[in-house]
């Protein structure tokens, strides 16, 4: 448990939702729409999922481009750039997260279970300054793992299709 790494997952999320939206939307128009999203469910248990919608002919396209992304977060050097981006992204609109109650709850509870303290906005800004490269690489490499994704669909594709896009996500 620990808040500092918590931090970390949400830059995590920001920056691979970025680069996710620019390949899939922006660059190839292959979806519709995207979300990168974290879920904290127990002590050392998290989700990150990624929702997306697109036509059903592009699902192994799809597949690829959320496989190498990931990749290329996971192995190559992330500019310093890049990241500072992100995080100077998050620390602008983390004030007003709390003008909604759901935000305003996710700040209060996360410090509560992590810490056992309430965080506020100037202190979780600090802790998110902090976050290092090393520390999303360390992050990726232990919740990408092949074993641990699942992919889900609705909609009209075929068990096989799935399974084998699935296959070349990773």
């Amino acid at each position: 448990k620990d808040i500092k790494i918590a931090t970390a997952v949400g830059v995590l999320r920001s920056l691979l939702g970025r680069r996710i939206f620019d390949s899939l939307y922006a660059d190839l128009g292959a979806v519709y729409d995207i979300s990168a999203n974290t879920f904290f469910v127990l002590n050392d248990v998290g989700l990150f999922l990624i929702d997306t919608s697109f036509e059903a002919s592009k699902l192994k396209s799809v597949m690829k481009a959320l496989g190498s992304e990931i990749e290329k977060v996971a192995n190559e050097d992330i500019p310093e750039s890049e990241l500072k981006h992100h995080i100077k992204r998050l620390n602008q609109t983390s004030p007003m997260s709390f003008d909604y109650i759901t935000s305003a709850i996710g700040w209060l509870t996360a410090g509560l279970y992590f810490d056992n303290r309430i965080y506020m906005p100037d202190e979780m800004i600090k802790i998110r300054n902090n976050t290092k490269i090393k520390t999303i690489k360390k992050i990726i490499k232990n919740i990408f793992k092949k074993s641990y994704l699942q992919v889900s669909a609705i909609g009209p594709i075929s068990q096989k299709d799935l399974a084998d896009a699935s296959k070349i996500l990773i």
